[in-house]
């Protein structure tokens, strides 16, 4: 979250000088591993296992380098891989280029059965982009591994600093020992949330550092069964950085203080950008007549089919006027519009900050920021949602996975004449089952001996069934659409000459819930 590094710049450039510049550089930027180690020794059943990891060790520490604030951290891994399969799945490696100032150092190695260690070639270290709107990775893997080898490898980077955190110390694979650590100047204190059985944090101070470890032995692999929360259910801890002693005994990063941030953010109108506002709004047309969700579903199919959200955006003016002239903006730009439509139809909303519940999980007793990754608006005249970053799906249809779990919803509120964001932690449900639905009516008619039949085929189309294909259909030119049309109904009707193929409900703004989409071939 953009504004997350901002604050913290904030609440760091405001400290005393005499807190600057004294501290040395971090030592964890000469980590290095044991050169001459020796191969684990393992129990019977350990060494019987497909894969195993016998250490997984995480450092971080938070310092003052040349009067910048910036965060080093390593991640070092050994694992025992028995398999083929073992052997592929550990041997790709990826690091993570996202707020990467430098890549410090990056080494790896094996060491086989009878003792022989393969180093890795450092030319084989590539950047990769998945594509032009991801950020950058460094992948790399270990020539010539051998079952029964150990693959060791640990990197070091130097980042911006984070606000917040998490440590897992559970896998697929059983963990021999996993320590965390994480260190930070003696003003600056962390917080933490653990789950599952991570052990308590234990926090020390040495040499005018906060010292916070945990180490646990011998963990149990948790598999990823099918429509299991695997994440959730991880040995896991969640951390933020919640005091500056300098400053205050205050929490910091708290819900108020996102609330306050995103409303600064997106409330702020210069002059230029309230009449662009004003005349693409005056362009929709939107009648007095009619009720609010028909107002709601013209503006969200329009931004949607005419904006775009580019997250590597790298200028960041997110003025309206810019973005309505651009075509595109970042995430917090296209929010930032869609409110501002809002506001000109008095469409009474809530901006809603929540997480993937596969991916995150949103616990309302710990305040990180860490759960504030996705944005829904919540509409308290028909008790429903919009997704403002999913152009397939259309109101009140939303991701699945960002329902049945909690959200920070942020409600305006006026006192005294001062305007902001109040926050409050609600549950979001899930759709109603009976709301989607993908149903077939079949008449057969045998003809010609019965070598043949005519088929009279119905499908119908309800919910998150019929939801990526409603928003594209009517954008489908018309002499293209039976075709398309054949390509949805081929694979129940193979072999087929299809005499008549039609499809009704797929204008963009009918509401799924209530209505289907109907085809008819």
């Amino acid at each position: 979250m953009k504004s997350s590094i901002l604050l913290l710049t904030i609440h760091l450039i405001l400290l005393p000088l005499s807190l600057t510049g004294q501290e040395k550089k971090s030592k964890l930027a000469d980590y290095n591993w044991e050169e001459n180690r020796p191969r684990y020794t393992l129990t019977t059943d350990e060494e019987n296992l497909p894969s195993f990891v016998l250490l997984n060790k995480t450092v971080s520490e938070y310092i003052f380098e040349n009067n910048a604030f910036v965060q080093y951290s390593v991640d070092h891994m050994i694992l025992r891989v028995n398999t083929d399969e073992a052997i592929v799945g550990a041997n790709k490696i990826s690091i993570s280029m996202v707020n990467t100032i430098e890549v410090v150092n990056i080494k790896a190695r094996a060491i086989s059965k009878d003792g022989k260690r393969i180093n890795l070639d450092k030319n084989n270290i590539k950047e990769i982009k998945e594509d032009e709107n991801s950020s950058a990775s460094k992948i790399f893997a270990i020539e010539g591994i051998e079952k029964g080898s150990e693959i060791e490898y640990f990197y070091v980077k130097k980042t911006l600093p984070s606000i917040y955190g998490f440590d897992v110390f559970q896998f697929s694979s059983p963990v021999k020992e996993a320590i965390f650590q994480l260190l930070s100047p003696e003003h600056l204190t962390f917080k933490f949330k653990c789950y599952n059985g991570y052990p308590m944090v234990k926090d020390s101070t040495f040499d005018g550092k906060n010292i916070y470890t945990a180490h646990l032995r011998n963990i149990p692999e948790l598999k990823d069964e099918p429509s299991s929360n695997y994440r959730k259910n991880q040995i896991r801890m969640e951390y933020k950085l919640a005091v500056n002693k300098a400053k205050s005994m205050k929490e910091m990063y708290t819900w108020n203080d996102i609330a306050q941030s995103q409303y600064q953010e997106l409330f702020t109108y210069s002059g230029k950008e309230t009449k662009a506002i004003q005349k693409l709004f005056g362009d929709l047309k939107l009648k007095t007549t009619d009720f609010e969700p028909e107002k709601i579903k013209t503006i969200e199919n329009f931004v949607k089919t005419n904006f775009i959200i580019q997250e590597i955006y790298k200028n960041d003016d997110n003025s309206l006027d810019k973005i309505i002239h651009n075509k595109f903006a970042n995430k917090s730009g296209i929010i930032k519009l869609y409110i501002a439509l809002f506001s000109q139809a008095k469409i009474e909303n809530q901006l809603v900050l929540t997480s993937e519940r596969d991916h995150i999980y949103f616990d309302d007793t710990f305040e990180s920021w860490r759960f504030l990754n996705n944005y829904l608006f919540y509409f308290p005249g028909t008790d429903k949602y919009l997704s403002p970053e999913e152009p397939a799906l259309r109101y009140p249809i939303i991701p699945h996975n960002l329902t049945y779990v909690n959200g920070l919803f942020l409600k305006i509120i006026n006192i005294g004449g001062y305007e902001s964001f109040i926050p409050s932690v609600k549950f979001i449900p899930p759709l109603d089952y009976k709301s989607s639905s993908h149903n077939i009516d079949a008449e057969i008619e045998f003809i010609k001996d019965m070598s043949e039949l005519k088929l009279k085929l119905s499908c119908t189309f309800r919910g998150y069934y019929g939801a990526y294909t409603q928003p594209y259909y009517s954008l489908i030119p018309d002499d293209k659409k039976v075709k398309a049309l054949e390509d949805m109904v081929k694979d129940m009707t193979k072999d087929t000459k299809f005499i008549k193929l039609y499809a009704e409900n797929t204008d963009p703004n009918i509401n799924l819930i209530e209505k289907t989409i109907y085809y008819l071939c």
